[in-house]
């Protein structure tokens, strides 16, 4: 892990870079969008790599989505290094820290969203990548993505919760169900269907309250 002064490691510029991609996607105002760049700044490695062992210590220990004993930021996809570190972001107790993911999450939505295994699904099973890191990066999209959809169903507007159970909840599926040929990606799609969204969400709902202080009798009461 790199310490105060240490240089950036490559995964976080490769995060910012590929986040910052897809600023036109969200605005055409030249303006928003360097808004929206300074604050990609925020993600430099340090707070990375503690958003990281956040998730870790407050998310993954009542959903276990991902495995953290091989999650190395420096080999798993910039889509899943992504969604992990925003949805660590959601624990923050800095309010300014949270609120700056809590506006970034349409961004990462995006970002993810806009990869291949997404943007391609429908030729997954015929992929000439059939390599071991081809399949890795694809089922770490997959995670991703199940993570974006729940922290958009949760946290986002009205716009972007009806989006993620509208739009991008199926395109999650039918992503899933396309690399089936993938046995770790059958194990993906069975997860995301009928485990690890509803456990989620209901985990996310009962941190939401928790945040405003009115959540402890309801998280007991489950």
């Amino acid at each position: 892990m790199s310490e105060a002064g240490d240089p950036e490691q490559p995964y976080a510029n490769a995060l910012v870079k590929k986040l910052a991609l897809c600023l036109p996607q969200m605005t055409q105002d030249v303006h928003v969008q360097r808004q929206m760049f300074s604050k990609l700044f925020l993600m430099v490695t340090a707070r990375i790599q503690r958003l990281v062992k956040t998730y870790l210590r407050r998310f993954h220990r009542s959903c276990s989505i991902i495995h953290p004993a091989s999650f190395d930021p420096n080999k798993v996809s910039i889509a899943l290094l992504a969604a992990v570190t925003y949805i660590g972001g959601l624990y923050s107790e800095d309010i300014s820290e949270r609120g700056a993911v809590l506006e970034g999450l349409d961004l990462l939505e995006c970002m993810v969203f806009s990869s291949k295994t997404f943007m391609t699904f429908p030729h997954l099973g015929r992929s000439n990548d059939s390599t071991d890191q081809g399949n890795q990066s694809l089922f770490d999209d997959l995670q991703a993505g199940c993570l974006v959809v729940v922290a958009q169903h949760c946290f986002g507007n009205h716009t972007a919760k009806a989006r993620a159970m509208e739009t991008r909840f199926g395109e999650l599926i039918r992503a899933s169900a396309s690399a089936c040929s993938f046995m770790t990606c059958i194990d993906a799609y069975r997860s995301v269907e009928n485990l690890a969204f509803p456990r989620v969400v209901k985990l996310f709902k009962i941190e939401r309250l928790n945040n405003n202080g009115c959540g402890k009798k309801l998280a007991q009461g489950m």
